[in-house]
């Protein structure tokens, strides 16, 4: 549809030039421009195809005369386009064309070269997540094009593993592991029954390998504005690391290689309050890189947020504690547990005072009866021993 509307534009685009230079003057032509026009989506010329031919030139023209391989090959009158149907083989070659008006013959073309294929253009094919990868992943190989009408076929070195009239077509590794390694690639052919049995030249091969990478480290850098990421180390020559930081979703926001095991990443303040990241890091293994396992998430939060909630966290602890104390000290000192209330200082200072007087009088009172007695025994021991007698 695409080479279609080209063509028809140029047809028209050649029919005004033509319209405005009708006067032009006989023995002076000019050099007319040659197209060419096909329907094959990669611009080839296959076998079965068709392609346009287009003669256009300023000056008026009595014919238009097309040229292959330095013969006339067709002449068409009042008309600069000519259509060739059906392709074969035999209809490849240089191809040019010029026109006569009146007595007088313009200059030929420069030419444009016509080779009919009978092999289509390879399919592309692509491998995902990663042409190396992790024991354990699932690898999917995908081979398509822009042909219709045919079917698919994907080999393991010259092995065919499975066909599929699917276009894309995909083929899917499952739980990979070495036995899984190797070259893979596809090619496809027309379906039976078609007009025209023909296949395709195979894609590029794609080489599948196994890769056991651990995941990095990933923490704070020093502040909460870097981010480190280090690869462990192994005891293979590495000469270059690529390191990637991820973002929450796992897609990458920015990349690096440098030749140390580790790289810290700067990163910038975010409108959200908190933030997740990830890392990860991959080493070349001869024309491709082969990435680890992605890293565990790194939690980054506003800083200015994290204080006040730090802030309303530690009241909020208090005052918990405040509640607890209180209700510990009313369960420990209830009414059944109090202690008796003790009376006013005054007046105990005042009991005191009476009873101490009070002992102090008995205490005088018993000495004074004490002397009493001692008086009288001295007196009795005095008297006369008649008085006894």
């Amino acid at each position: 549809m695409r080479t279609t509307l080209q063509f028809l534009s140029t047809v028209i685009g050649c029919t005004l030039l033509l319209k405005g230079n009708v006067g032009g003057a006989q023995g002076v032509l000019e050099k007319p421009e040659f197209q060419l026009y096909t329907d094959d989506p990669y611009d080839m010329h296959m076998i079965g195809g068709n392609v346009w031919l287009n003669c256009c030139s300023s000056t008026k023209a009595d014919a238009y005369i097309f040229i292959k391989d330095g013969k006339e090959y067709a002449e068409n009158h009042n008309s600069p386009n000519f259509t060739m149907t059906n392709l074969n083989t035999s209809n490849s070659g240089q191809y040019s064309c010029k026109y006569r008006f009146g007595s007088s013959v313009s200059e030929e073309s420069d030419p444009q070269y016509i080779y009919v294929k009978d092999r289509y253009e390879p399919p592309t094919i692509i491998v995902t997540p990663h042409k190396i990868v992790h024991p354990g992943e699932d690898v999917t190989v995908t081979c398509c094009s822009s042909y219709s009408n045919i079917v698919f076929t994907i080999y393991k070195y010259d092995t065919p593993l499975e066909t599929s009239e699917d276009n894309p077509f995909s083929y899917v590794l499952k739980n990979i592991e070495d036995k899984h390694a190797g070259q893979y690639f596809c090619d496809f052919k027309t379906k039976p029954g078609s007009a025209i049995q023909m296949n395709s030249d195979p894609s590029n091969p794609m080489r599948i390998q196994v890769k056991d990478l651990r995941k990095p480290y990933i923490a704070w850098a020093g502040n909460h504005m870097s981010i480190k990421c280090e690869a462990p180390k192994t005891g293979e020559r590495i000469s270059k690391w690529w390191f990637q930081l991820l973002n929450s979703d796992k897609e990458v926001e920015e990349e690096t290689s440098v030749v140390n095991n580790n790289f810290v990443f700067k990163i910038s303040n975010t409108e959200d309050s908190v933030k997740t990241y990830y890392c990860q890091y991959a080493i070349r293994i001869g024309n491709d890189l082969a990435y680890s396992v992605i890293s565990d998430q790194l939690l980054i939060a506003d800083y200015t947020m994290m204080n006040i909630i730090r802030s309303l966290l530690s009241a909020l602890l208090f005052i918990i504690l405040g509640i607890i104390l209180v209700t510990h000290f009313n369960m420990c000192w209830g009414e059944e547990n109090k202690p008796p209330k003790l009376p006013p200082m005054r007046k105990t200072q005042a009991v005191e005072s009476e009873y101490a007087e009070m002992v102090i009088m008995k205490v005088e009172d018993t000495e004074d009866n004490t002397e009493d007695a001692e008086d009288n025994t001295e007196a009795t021991q005095e008297q006369p021993a008649d008085t006894l007698a």
